[in-house]
């Protein structure tokens, strides 16, 4: 059963080797690696190539920079493999996640986010989207691998034009379609951290965590699973709405920018006052909904003066370590 591999590569030249390597080391052979260029400036494309004439199972495909969506999608349309998997170009996979597929639709494993073990909080449960959805199973792009088929035959794809959170919407698709699901233990690969890539660089683009969840409401409407349907209804819009806003706060944005965003996109203030409307919600979520539709200046104060507690304590702690080693020298 051949593993379809599919990395989107964009400048990350510095990383790539790690990444095709852990590929290359994996303990089952029949596997085919397609290494999509996505307008690369940094030499990427001629490493990709390198790779390329070093085995003949990793093929590349070279294109104009369309962002990573638009990158996995073009694998998607090449991928022969009986599965799918993706992983990408500044991550690492363990050496024997291949061996692990089996008669499932798909295999979910835990995940390092840098150092820290991301892992799954509840046992195999019946709802599997769900558990997902609440985050008590941790997946993300390379700690899954999916049968080609359910991909194909429902024509699930990555979300064209969004910068965040498009890896969510195509998980949980590909979850409510499978109908064997087998969730293991086992870490599938290393989440690096690095500062430049697009989850460290918070912008109003972020709020495409709350514009995927939208997205997905309608999408999934028809579903059998109502438990997702009311989540995503109910409470995850608004809570990627609130946790965007704090982010974006925190990082010194106005209240006039992020007024004026949602001026543009009405949807945003219609989703608060579901929230506000909301009994079954958090009564912290509720309250934040209401100072983001009538006075966000509010909740901007009490972010800053969080953080900056945040930061007296974190010198405090600093402190006191110094005196208790210099005391005790």
């Amino acid at each position: 059963m051949k593993v379809s591999v599919i990395i989107p590569v964009y400048n990350s030249v510095k990383y790539l080797d790690d990444c095709v390597s852990s590929i290359v080391k994996q303990t089952v052979n029949d596997w085919e690696c397609i290494l999509i260029d996505d307008g690369s400036t940094d030499g990427s494309g001629q490493k990709c190539d390198d790779w390329a004439e070093k085995d003949k199972r990793i093929r590349v495909i070279h294109q104009k920079n369309g962002g990573v969506s638009i990158a996995r999608n073009a694998g998607l349309e090449k991928a022969c493999g009986s599965f799918l998997y993706f992983l990408d170009s500044d991550d690492w996979c363990e050496p024997n996640i291949f061996q692990m597929v089996g008669d499932y639709d798909m295999v979910l494993g835990q995940y390092y986010r840098g150092s820290s073990p991301m892992v799954h909080s509840c046992d195999i449960e019946d709802n599997i989207p769900y558990a997902y959805l609440k985050d008590q199973i941790r997946v993300c792009m390379g700690s899954f691998i999916v049968k080609t088929e359910i991909v194909k035959d429902n024509a699930i794809r990555f979300e064209r034009g969004r910068k965040y959170a498009e890896d969510l919407s195509f998980i949980l698709r590909c979850l409510l379609k499978s109908r064997k699901v087998m969730i293991k233990r086992n870490f599938f690969m290393h989440y690096r951290m690095v500062a430049t890539s697009a989850v460290h660089n918070v912008t109003l683009d972020y709020y495409d965590a709350y514009f995927s969840r939208l997205w997905l409401v309608n999408d999934v409407l028809n579903c059998e699973n109502n438990s997702v349907v009311t989540h995503l209804h109910h409470y995850a819009c608004a809570e990627s709405v609130i946790m965007v806003t704090r982010e974006l706060f925190a990082r010194g944005y106005s209240v006039q920018r992020v007024e004026n965003f949602f001026k543009k996109h009405p949807s945003i203030k219609i989703t608060l006052i579901r929230a506000r409307l909301n009994t079954t919600l958090r009564t912290d979520y509720r309250r934040i909904a209401s100072e983001l539709l009538y006075c966000p200046w509010l909740y901007k104060l009490e972010i800053c003066f969080l953080f900056s507690l945040y930061d007296f304590r974190a010198i405090v702690g600093r402190l006191k370590r110094k005196v208790y080693a210099i005391v005790h020298s």
